[in-house]
């Protein structure tokens, strides 16, 4: 990753805006201070990176960095699904697909973070698109959805970090992207010292032309060539007709009164030429000052027709390994169809299971409701038997008091007898 700020240090250019959005590793930070710019913007929705990156920047004591906790989309929902990573520069929007696996210690947890309109968001910034711009992309897959949503005319350059293979779960491919690039203008791909990522470059200077814009002057210079020749070809009749008309008047002054008229009418005649041929050299001087501006800016733009017949034969390169990815399309349809018939065949069979395991369901249910009866009859039994277990112990309880007693009264009895046999022994005889 800190090859994407070098390669911002080594563009030319004086930037007055240079809008960031993405993780950067640590070490970058330092690297920002070489970056001339007026001011950089860095939209960071991973919390921690943040929190970690604001240090770095009041470390390194960079002043012009504004860091804001946003993640840009191109949908106006205000919050949206982030995953984010246990390293710097590997979060993103999208889920992480390939990437697990490249990496087998990276870890990702699933939250929502703040989102804003790309469009909305650049818009409230300011940005003056007559000055020199920067706009730096690290976000793991949602660049060709940001590129595609972004105004024109805004960033004269473009830096973008990109995977060579689909490592989140996204829409559009590297090739993909590389195309869309190229109908933005030229691009210079730089590989990283990893083999995973490249990083893609566009730098144009302030109010740069277009294609449309350069065929437009094609045009104007064609049209401006075609008239110059046809006021050459005017000049040139008309040089020759002031020539006829003065062999003309060498010969007529040597007739009489009538000769004299004529000299006088091709006098006036010769200056009406005069006059016209004096307009019409102002016409070509303009038309040449109007040729020389229109040959300077193509020859300002001789480059930039270049790198598009480059970027022409980049796509009819690219249009055939699209049209193999077609037929490879194809045939994986075909497969996915009987995929799909054999998918068909497994819902019937375990809608058959699902409909037998109702029916026993609706067996057991009856069983249930049989036997919830039976509980509750059995509760309201039990019920009873403990009201009378309850009497009966009561009842007990009384028993085993009155033993007691009767106990204590025939102990005392039998003590009584064993004292009076004792004491009065004639008692018992006499009986």
């Amino acid at each position: 990753m800190n090859e994407v700020v070098k390669l911002a240090k080594s563009i030319a250019q004086i930037f007055d805006t240079v809008v960031i959005a993405g993780s950067l590793e640590l070490s970058s930070v330092k690297q920002l201070k070489d970056l001339k710019a007026r001011r950089i913007i860095w939209y960071e929705p991973d919390s921690n990176a943040l929190a970690k990156l604001e240090r770095e920047i009041q470390q390194q004591d960079i002043t012009n960095v504004e860091m804001i906790a946003k993640t840009l989309s191109t949908s106006n929902s205000k919050h949206v699904v982030f995953y984010r990573a246990s390293v710097i520069g590997f979060s993103s929007s999208c889920a992480p697909l390939k990437i697990t696996k490249l990496r087998p210690g990276l870890q990702f947890s699933k939250e929502k973070v703040v989102a804003a309109s790309i469009k909305n968001e650049l818009k409230s910034l300011g940005i003056k698109s007559e000055l020199a711009n920067l706009l730096i992309l690290n976000v793991n897959g949602t660049e060709a959805l940001l590129l595609k949503a972004l105004p024109q005319k805004l960033f004269n350059c473009l830096l973008v970090r990109t995977a060579k293979t689909n490592l989140y779960h996204h829409k559009h491919t590297y090739e993909q992207l590389i195309k869309q690039f190229t109908l933005i203008a030229p691009v210079c791909v730089m590989s990283e010292n990893t083999s995973l990522y490249n990083n893609l470059l566009v730098n144009r200077e302030v109010n740069w032309k277009n294609s449309k814009e350069l065929y437009d002057i094609e045009s104007d210079r064609a049209e401006l060539d075609k008239k110059l020749s046809e006021s050459k070809s005017l000049n040139a009749k008309l040089t020759k007709e002031l020539f006829d008309l003065s062999n003309k008047l060498k010969a007529q002054t040597q007739n009489s009164a009538n000769n004299e008229r004529l000299l006088t009418q091709s006098k006036i005649n010769v200056s009406k030429c005069e006059d016209t041929i004096n307009k019409l050299e102002k016409k070509c001087e303009t038309f040449n000052i109007e040729l020389t501006s229109t040959t300077n800016r193509l020859n300002r733009t001789e480059t930039e027709l270049n790198n598009v017949q480059i970027v022409k034969e980049a796509l009819e390169a690219q249009n055939v390994i699209i049209e193999k990815d077609k037929q490879n399309l194809k045939r994986s349809t075909a497969d996915l169809a009987d995929q799909i018939i054999g998918l068909k065949n497994e819902v019937a069979i375990q809608q058959q299971e699902l409909k037998d395991k109702e029916s026993k369901y609706e067996a057991m249910e009856q069983t249930l409701a049989l036997n919830t009866k039976h509980l509750t009859k059995l509760n309201i039994d039990t019920s009873d038997l403990r009201k009378q277990i309850l009497k009966k112990n009561k009842e007990a309880k009384k028993l085993k008091a009155l033993v007691r007693e009767l106990h204590d009264k025939l102990k005392l009895a039998s003590a009584f007898y064993q004292h009076v046999e004792q004491r009065y022994p004639e008692l018992l005889q006499s009986e």
